[in-house]
């Protein structure tokens, strides 16, 4: 049966059938679900960027084997090569299975959902564009707290496109302050929209655009977002120390996006320049905690 809910919507894991196949266009949506199904059935947990198709088809078909059910979580099951609709319905279907399959593309969702599998199938939507207290109510479960109304109104007018970023840009303040029931003025020093995102920071480092990481800095430093600056400096140095020895990431059997990058700053600087970099961020990190002729002393290092 095919059901559709905003992401506020709680389902009882005990009312929908022990397999179930779920789309959400954020994780965040579906984390009730899974935490539920997961308390529930003790499942074992399957990347579907990790597997192939032949040998889950191989596991699930075996569910019931000596009487003894196995239970599945399967995250990202569009991303398994090679899958098969029609075969993961009927082996899904067969009594006795306990599988929880989630998808992140609404289009192999509905390959799924064209089937009329003979168990539950769930899609996550956005929240409507007016769902504005909803949302903010779903935030306070979400994070046990309450939000003040002047914070609520400042969420307000984020796009809505990414709950997850704002979510994290709400876990950062939470972190900080300890509460988030406090007037906005107390968070004026951490602006939603100058906010970091570090991956793409990183790609400027990729291409090597160092006066473009110079000015995003800049720009943390004249909103008073220091923390932000130590992040992305953490965040650097903890890339560079794993490009020195990346083994470890060759010996997977699928990498990452993220891995792909790591692999590629090993190839795009040498040994010397990033052992020069990372002493060029310890440099900026000592300067930024003395806080004197900051923005003048970063345009020397960097």
């Amino acid at each position: 049966m095919f059901s559709s809910f905003l992401p506020d919507k709680k389902i009882n894991i005990d009312e929908v059938s022990s397999s179930i196949s779920v789309y959400a266009p954020s994780s965040i949506y579906i984390a009730d679900l899974v935490g539920n199904f997961k308390i529930k059935y003790s499942p074992k947990i399957i990347w579907g960027a990790e597997t192939n198709f032949q040998s889950l088809l191989s596991e699930l078909s075996n569910l019931d084997l000596f009487s003894v059910a196995s239970s599945y979580l399967i995250y990202d099951f569009d991303k398994i090569k090679e899958r098969n609709y029609e075969k993961i319905a009927s082996v899904l279907s067969q009594d006795g299975s306990n599988a929880l399959l989630t998808f992140s593309n609404k289009l192999e969702f509905n390959k799924l959902k064209k089937l009329k599998p003979k168990f539950d199938l769930i899609e996550f939507k956005h929240f409507n564009f007016w769902d504005n207290q909803k949302i903010i109510n779903f935030f306070e479960e979400i994070l046990a707290s309450k939000i003040s109304r002047s914070l609520a109104k400042y969420v307000e007018t984020f796009p809505k496109d990414d709950l997850e970023k704002i979510l994290n840009y709400l876990k950062r303040l939470q972190i900080r302050y300890s509460s988030l029931d406090l007037d906005i003025a107390k968070f004026e020093q951490d602006d939603f929209y100058t906010s970091l995102n570090v991956f793409d920071e990183f790609d400027l480092l990729l291409e090597k655009k160092f006066s473009e990481v110079q000015f995003k800095m800049c720009n943390l430093y004249n909103n008073a977002n220091k923390d932000s600056i130590f992040s992305l400096i953490g965040f650097f140095r903890s890339c560079i120390y794993k490009s020195f020895d990346l083994d470890l990431l060759k010996s997977k059997s699928k990498l990452s996006l993220f891995d792909k990058k790591i692999i590629s700053l090993d190839e795009r600087f040498d040994q010397f320049e990033r052992e020069d970099f990372l002493k060029t961020l310890s440099e900026i990190e000592i300067e930024l905690k003395k806080d004197e002729m900051f923005l003048e002393r970063l345009k020397v290092l960097l």
